[in-house]
């Protein structure tokens, strides 16, 4: 997908909102993609809100992308958000990218200037305790003109 594909999605919606939104998801599916291509869902499992999103296809929209760590070995957040600032530039936009890593909760920032007035963005959150992988499910997803697989549950923590 490239930047005037996501421009026609947008013009498709009938509300500023729904418009943010539908650029929204076209850039979480672009990093989920990213994020498939590295191999980073060895090592992430998709969570809450976000899982049920791209698992089930559920068509509402969400503004984080929620994860789990399930191994850290290899764990490379930094390395992993910088492959998605390139895709999202080989795409024709402009990615502003940020990490912090916080004492059990790692956190990044993908924001994207120049498709509506105001950036577009989202916040990827990882909670770097580790689950059992054994809970986790693996999925194909096609999506906002994406494809791509993911590792997610559901409910991983009581």
């Amino acid at each position: 997908m490239i930047r005037e594909e996501i421009l026609e999605i947008a013009d498709k919606a009938e509300t500023p909102e729904e418009k943010l939104c539908a650029i929204r998801a076209c850039i979480q599916a672009a990093a989920l993609r990213s994020l498939h291509e590295l191999g980073a869902f060895e090592k992430l499992c998709l969570t809450g809100e976000s899982a049920r999103h791209f698992a089930t296809g559920t068509p509402d929209y969400i503004t984080d992308l929620e994860f789990s760590l399930v191994d850290k070995k290899g764990y490379k957040p930094e390395q992993w958000l910088f492959a998605v600032k390139r895709r999202l530039r080989f795409m024709g936009l402009d990615p502003r990218i940020a990490f912090a890593r916080k004492a059990s909760i790692h956190a990044g920032w993908v924001k994207v200037t120049g498709l509506l007035a105001e950036e577009v963005g989202f916040r990827i959150t990882i909670n770097i305790a580790p689950i059992e992988p054994a809970l986790c499910t693996v999925k194909l997803v096609d999506m906002a003109g994406e494809y791509f697989g993911i590792r997610y549950v559901t409910s991983c923590r009581s």
